[in-house]
């Protein structure tokens, strides 16, 4: 742009030429970033063939009989099941008749206003530096809003669980870049995968009668391969993620310990694989951006807060998204074993996976988005974040009330501890 908009660049007489000749630069560029994107600008606002629904047919003649109408088509993404156990079925919100699907458009609105207002500023000030500083960073950003809103189908595409139509809400075009954004940043290049990562289980070394899993081609020849097939198998699937999950999975597997069940402890990150190193780099770029947002402080960390701290449905599908490059960590343990997800990204792989029998400890009291799990039983503690995620939309069928992950041993020792505490408080008297 800047032989356009140099002062002294042309004289006085060619200035109408100049801004034309701008202006045509701009709308050039905004060109070029539409067919990067795949389409072109006269079909920006039309969907590409085989995205969102589909075209409306004729109207049947009057002698048309009743039994031969055509049928109206059914909507993509309710009617196509993904997976044979059918996932988007058990994804469906009763509550939501039904959203469009995001087809994958460039909608380079924001540019174009912003070539609009820019080339009137010009005519009005005439051309300059200052104009040149303040106007092409702006153009930049909402191309690139554009670019990275049209990325988000993409992603989306063969998901096993349509977010859109569980949370009721479309999404504006900020929402997508935002949603694609954040999945660029903690996926990469990773390319998905279904291949199946076989599974050994070992006996824990600090719980008697747990059994830990593991990648059966790194355990070695000699590591006994994950069985199952016992009637009383329950897997309790988390992510070393801080103390917390953890700790929520050790009280999950104490009760199934005490049932007599053959527990098995699934960590994702002792899987040895990429995907357990993508759920690592992922990690270690979250605390990265963090502490660097924190350190500029400003715009930088409202910003980023901003991109992270929400536990909206944005979020939600982010862990969607997210989740479907991890499916080769499940996919080798059979899928009518019941999965006890102490970890979003757990409960929302098993559901993509087609597991049939899955739980969601909900591990936090304040009601939101992130920590849900469509098409799993979510189990919250208290009566509050209940309601809550109910008056949210989540359906009734997929949400009950449970209590406090305790540990067996813990709750069963209240009497004698708490009769313990009373004698000390008595004797300190």
């Amino acid at each position: 742009f800047l032989p356009f908009i140099r002062r002294g660049s042309v004289g006085a007489k060619s200035r109408a030429s100049m801004q034309f000749r701008w202006l045509l630069a701009l709308l050039l560029f905004v060109t070029i970033l539409s067919i990067a994107s795949g389409e072109s600008p006269s079909s920006g606002s039309k969907k590409r063939d085989g995205e969102g629904t589909a075209s409306k047919p004729k109207a049947p003649k009057e002698d048309t009989p009743a039994e031969s109408k055509p049928k109206a088509p059914k909507k993509k993404g309710q009617a196509k099941a993904l997976t044979p156990e059918g996932v988007r079925t058990r994804t469906s919100n009763p509550l939501c008749p039904g959203v469009k699907e995001q087809g994958r458009r460039f909608t380079f609105a924001t540019p174009l206003i912003a070539a609009t207002v820019g080339a009137a500023v010009v005519a009005a000030t005439g051309p300059s530096a200052v104009v040149a500083g303040l106007l092409v960073p702006l153009f930049g950003i909402g191309a690139f809003m554009d670019f990275k809103a049209s990325q988000y189908s993409k992603f989306s595409k063969g998901n096993a669980i349509d977010i859109d139509a569980y949370t009721c809400s479309p999404l504006k075009l900020q929402d997508r870049a935002k949603v694609a954004f954040l999945h660029t940043l903690a996926a990469g290049s990773h390319t998905r995968s279904t291949r199946t990562i076989p599974l050994a289980a070992a006996e824990s070394p600090f719980v008697p009668g747990l059994k830990v899993s593991s990648n059966l081609q790194v355990a070695g020849t000699n590591a006994a391969k994950l069985d199952v097939s016992a009637p009383k198998s329950i897997v309790v699937g988390t992510i070393r993620m801080g103390f917390g999950h953890h700790r929520i999975a050790y009280s999950a597997a104490s009760w199934g310990l005490k049932e007599g069940a053959n527990t098995v402890f699934h960590d994702l990150l002792a899987i040895a694989s990429p995907e357990a190193d993508l759920i690592k780099r992922a990690d270690q770029m979250y605390s990265k951006g963090s502490r660097l947002a924190s350190e500029i402080g400003g715009v930088v960390e409202s910003f980023w807060g901003s991109l992270t701290k929400s536990g909206d449905e944005n979020s939600l599908r982010v862990n969607n998204l997210f989740i479907e490059n991890l499916r080769p960590l499940l996919l080798g343990i059979p899928k009518d074993t019941p999965i006890i997800s102490t970890h979003c990204f757990v409960g929302h792989c098993a559901v993509a996976c087609g597991f049939h029998n899955v739980i969601n400890l909900v591990i936090d009291n304040y009601p939101q988005w992130f920590t849900v799990v469509p098409g799993a039983i979510n189990l919250v503690q208290g009566p509050t974040n209940f309601a809550y995620l109910q008056k949210m939309g989540v359906p009734a069928e997929q949400i009950r009330l449970a209590g406090h992950w305790c540990p067996e041993q813990l709750v069963n020792n209240i009497d004698a501890d708490c009769s313990a505490r009373q004698a000390r408080a008595k004797a300190s008297k």
